[in-house]
């Protein structure tokens, strides 16, 4: 059994190469997500626009870094009204991938500035190249464009637009949210698989509005974070956290109630 994780959270405003926290986060940042990735194009990766602060957590375990989160914030005018953009990104060793992410943590980033800055305008923008990260993304947050069935309003896509101006527009024919990124996300054979074998909903929906997501495409996620979306979000985060509660104390039940010698084997 592995032993649990611990976390470092700290606030990064200096993006220089001198900063030791800032260059922890480039060496996890390549380690996880692009191994070929120079420093130059990491600091203007998260230093582009008006930069308040970064605020990231580092999943360690027994000391060594395994993983991170980060919520980078900037001030934006658009459409001569005044936001706040929220700029998610993650990243897990491989070894790690599944169940490591601590996802209220990186929600709580948010509620944290939201909490602080009540009255501004805050969108979450975060390019999604794993169709898993979408996923989760979905399952937990309670308001989130584009997703499968959902009706984006004109003022998302107008968001959306104004985000993306300066961006390469996307190919003929392909979803107004697929554009493409700066890079390609480092993935195993073994996750393409558990991809393309799943059978998850959002999953699917991934596929089917960015099939070359293998090929520098990502999903462009607006989330608005507002009051309302933080208590329906949290609400799905207590329904599914009650939910595994419940199935752990049924399975442990279970297995008590058998015979010696005869167990059940929990699915991972």
């Amino acid at each position: 059994m592995r032993p649990a994780f611990d976390y470092r959270t700290i606030m990064i405003t200096d993006c220089s190469e001198a900063n030791p926290d800032f260059r922890a986060l480039f060496i996890i940042f390549r380690e996880t997500l692009k191994p070929d990735m120079q420093f130059r194009e990491f600091r203007a990766y998260f230093c582009s626009g008006r930069l308040e602060y970064i605020d990231v957590t580092f999943i360690l375990e027994e000391g060594k870094t395994i993983g991170f989160c980060s919520a980078a914030f900037y001030e934006a005018l658009i459409g001569r009204r005044g936001y706040t953009i929220g700029r998610a990104a993650i990243g897990i060793l491989e070894g790690y991938r599944g169940s490591t992410l601590p996802k209220w943590k990186l929600y709580s980033k948010y509620i944290a500035y939201w909490q602080a800055h009540p009255f501004r305008r805050i969108i979450l923008s975060a390019y999604v190249a794993n169709p898993l990260i979408y996923a989760m993304i979905c399952k937990y947050t309670a308001i989130a464009y584009p997703r499968e069935h959902g009706r984006i309003p004109g003022r998302v896509v107008g968001l959306k637009d104004a985000l993306l101006r300066r961006q390469q527009p996307p190919s003929e024919g392909a979803h107004p949210f697929v554009v493409e990124i700066h890079f390609c996300v480092a993935m195993s054979g073994k996750e393409l698989e558990r991809i393309f074998t799943s059978t998850d909903r959002n999953v699917r929906y991934f596929l089917k509005i960015n099939p070359v997501f293998r090929r520098r495409h990502g999903v462009l996620v607006l989330i608005p974070v507002h009051g309302w979306n933080i208590l329906l979000s949290a609400g799905l985060f207590l329904y599914y956290f009650t939910g595994k509660i419940i199935r752990l104390w049924f399975f442990r039940k279970f297995q008590q109630s058998k015979p010696d010698g005869v167990r059940l084997v929990r699915k991972a």
